[in-house]
């Protein structure tokens, strides 16, 4: 199981492999193996190697207890009398039982539980503790705890197991803790919710200690009444006399029993506890208190309550009553699913009739106590929402309530025909061979965001770069809705999707182009695009270029020289048009590089594509007419040149012949 494999990895401690003699020492650990029954152990478990890994550990562990006799016997190559001694070892294990029973056998002993009660927490201990350390710590307490109890009380109440005062807890302290709080006599239960008020552990409550205490049970002044010193301290034994004169910590008493029973793994020792301390809780524990809640089938736990009180044993728990089963025309049911809703529920379920609600914690216990059938005893986790999200009709807007149904979400991405979407995509006269194709289907909720969202994607794809990749819309609702999500704190609710949506996850070419924007250039020259800012104006200048594949080295240059004020007027203000006019130029460039210029300064659109104006340089320079890389210093040079070409005032420019230096200094020469 799980728990076995955790524990051998905590005892392999992170070695690489160990020898004959460790393996003998701390795995075999008895004086009395022969010596040639050790070595043929130790080289059936290495399967030829010299020293022995934890993979082949774990395999001839598996191999001598799990698998049949016949498996076992070819593992051994059918050696009998090995296979005799490792069935029926002589004082093998007698020593390492005899401590471990003993473990078990002093901490029953010394606590009010039984030995499979501590063994049985010894399992779940294995499973919540900080695996490096083996022991409990305080953020790692915190988590088990927070939402099942007032966040004032944690502190206190990881002091009163943390016996030794070391900053962490571990199984002796959490075993003895449990005894203490749940089973002991009431004088030491209440002696125990003493040391939560005992800040410095000196076994008093300082006057601090006794007035934060008055507060966080929210007392009356008539039942501030422990007796204090001169000092103004309480013993412990005070705080105990009063506690059990006054009742005033009988209800904190309960939430530490349900705590030790739901949050920290501590077996009801009957029917009529279990029954007591899960409705206690669940009455006591609202929706606010925890994000996510489990949905449990109102059938099953009218037989769990039914099982209780007839000290009969409990069904595993099964939700079949609200799970509805996908229809197979349904587009959801033929592509994988990355969702941790569980199942989808049956509509119109109403809580308390169809279906209770559970916290997460309690869901555990409930599945660690009765366990779960196959595929009907799935988790089925859901958020808490405020009222308003849910349901925009809610009278109570802020109301939690649980989100039933989440947001379903196909997830496309791009698939190509036959010779490559690029490829075609620069054959303007050509339909574009770029294709959308179902991917997977995501169950998100409405508080969702676009960031998060694409995170989780990005995860599954291994991409570590979250920049690489982005999210559209194509259809909301059943209606067709293309739309870039660049903000990545715009929840799924934001976008005003009810029940289902179409999301295009788009991967950035090797070459830095996007793919839906190479395509949309193809078709349309950009037009048609929306953003999220669509609607908005931007500042002068502050417009981007789209790479239409390795054209990040014009774009560059674009922009670069965009930003040479004196030139930009020029085109702006539409003095290269006289010029032009004037000479009779025809200026192509010119002309087009004016249309980029107005556009990158109109400051109407926040992105643009210079695809004429790109054509209009390939034309007119040959070097550029390849989809490669090129020098963005070389590129502006030829740019330069060509609108040098186009603007040229001078219509014949007559040879001038110059004089020679005759070896005067460089500076009269160039005066002249």
């Amino acid at each position: 199981s799980a728990d076995e494999l955790k524990r051998l990895e905590t005892a392999w401690d992170g070695r690489d492999q160990i020898a004959e003699d460790e393996f003998f020492n701390d795995v075999l650990c008895h004086p009395g193996i022969p010596r040639a029954t050790r070595t043929r152990i130790f080289a059936k478990f290495c399967q030829g190697s010299s020293k022995l890994s934890f993979q082949y550990f774990v395999i001839g562990i598996v191999i001598l207890t799990k698998v049949d006799k016949d498996i076992r016997l070819e593992f051994l190559n059918n050696e009998r009398d090995l296979e005799r001694w490792i069935e029926q070892p002589p004082q093998l294990t007698s020593r390492h039982s005899e401590i471990h029973y003993n473990f078990y056998q002093v901490l029953a002993g010394v606590t009010h539980l039984d030995e499979q009660e501590v063994e049985e927490l010894e399992k779940v201990f294995g499973s919540i503790n900080d695996t490096k350390l083996c022991k409990l710590t305080r953020n790692g307490f915190g988590t088990l705890v927070g939402g099942a109890i007032a966040d004032h009380f944690i502190n206190g109440l990881f002091r009163a197991f943390d016996e030794n005062d070391d900053g962490l807890v571990d199984f002796k302290e959490l075993v003895c803790g449990l005894s203490a709080s749940c089973r002991g006599p009431h004088t030491a239960r209440l002696n125990f919710i003493a040391q939560l008020f005992d800040s410095d552990g000196d076994g008093y409550l300082s006057k601090e200690d006794i007035l934060s205490l008055y507060a966080h049970l929210n007392l009356d002044k008539t039942l501030q009444t422990i007796h204090t010193d001169e000092l103004g301290r309480a013993s412990l034994t005070d705080f105990v006399c009063w506690a059990n004169e006054t009742k005033c910590v009988d209800d904190l008493l309960e939430i530490i029993v349900q705590l030790g029973h739901i949050c920290l793994g501590l077996h009801p020792s009957s029917a009529e506890v279990e029954l007591t301390v899960v409705c206690g809780f669940k009455q006591r524990v609202q929706l606010d208190a925890f994000t996510e809640w489990n949905i449990v089938s109102s059938e099953w736990w009218r037989q769990w309550v039914h099982a209780l009180m007839s000290n009969s044993k409990v069904p595993p728990i099964n939700n079949a009553s609200i799970i509805t089963v996908k229809q197979k025309n349904d587009w959801s049911y033929k592509v994988p699913s990355l969702s941790n809703e569980g199942a989808p529920l049956a509509q119109n379920l109403v809580i308390n009739k169809d279906f209770e609600a559970v916290a997460p914690c309690l869901w555990k216990a409930l599945l660690r106590w009765h366990g779960s059938a196959a595929r009907e005893g799935i988790s089925l986790q859901r958020r808490i929402l405020p009222a308003r999200i849910v349901d925009p009709t809610a009278v109570n807007s802020t109301k939690p309530v649980i989100e039933l149904y989440p947001l379903t979400l196909l997830i496309l991405r791009h698939g190509t025909a036959t010779g490559g979407w690029l490829h075609s995509a620069f054959e303007w006269n050509k339909e574009s061979s770029l294709r959308r194709l179902p991917w997977c289907v995501v169950s998100e909720s409405r508080i969702c965001t676009v960031g998060e969202l694409l995170e989780l994607l990005a995860h599954q794809l291994h991409i570590s770069d979250v920049e690489s990749a982005r999210l559209w819309t194509v259809e909301i609702d059943g209606s067709p809705c293309k739309r870039l999500l660049d903000n990545d704190s715009v929840t799924l609710n934001d976008l005003k999707i009810q029940q289902s949506a179409q999301l295009l996850l788009e991967l950035r070419n090797a070459d830095m182009s996007w793919p839906e924007e190479v395509s949309c250039l193809e078709s349309s020259n950009a037009e048609g695009y929306t953003t999220d800012n669509s609607d908005s104006s931007y500042i002068l200048g502050i417009t981007g270029l789209y790479n239409m594949g390795n054209t990040c080295y014009m774009n560059s240059a674009l922009q670069c020289l965009s930003n040479t004020r004196p030139l930009t007027n020029y085109f702006i203000e539409g003095r290269h048009k006289d010029d032009m006019k004037r000479l009779k130029s025809k200026g192509m460039v010119a002309t087009e590089y004016a249309n980029v210029v107005k556009e990158l300064w109109s400051g109407k659109k926040r992105n643009i594509a210079p695809i004429k104006l790109r054509d209009a340089i390939r034309c007119a320079g040959p070097v550029f007419a390849e989809r490669s890389q090129h020098d963005c210093q070389e590129f502006l040079s030829i740019l330069l040149d060509l609108l040098h070409e186009d603007l040229n005032q001078i219509e014949n420019k007559p040879f001038i012949e110059l004089n020679d230096s005759d070896g005067r200094p460089d500076s009269i020469v160039a005066k002249e």
